[in-house]
């Protein structure tokens, strides 16, 4: 299982989140735009907006990065403080 997100009006970058908390990153042609990123919990939310990739991860980390620049604007920002449910998360964007 997996979940993914494409930005259909940049049709840059494709997001997917996997089960084994990794996270790819592709470009238009299908290729890598990133090295695969282990995360330290399974995605429970990935949203892609023009070259900005986020991801959320079932332990509450948030991350972030800019694929253009090749650069991660948050690491590890826990955001389990704010949800109600321990081990829930569910993010809508």
């Amino acid at each position: 299982m997996y979940i993914c997100d494409h930005d259909f009006d940049a049709r840059s970058v494709t997001a997917v989140g996997c089960t084994d908390c990794s996270l790819l990153v592709f470009n238009e042609a299908g290729a890598r735009s990133l090295p695969s990123i282990m995360l330290p919990g399974k995605p429970a939310c990935v949203w892609v907006q023009g070259s900005l990739v986020l991801a959320a991860t079932n332990t509450g980390a948030l991350y972030l990065w800019n694929v253009q620049k090749k650069q991660c604007l948050i690491k590890n920002e826990q955001i389990s403080g704010i949800v109600p449910v321990k081990g829930m998360i569910r993010l809508t964007v």
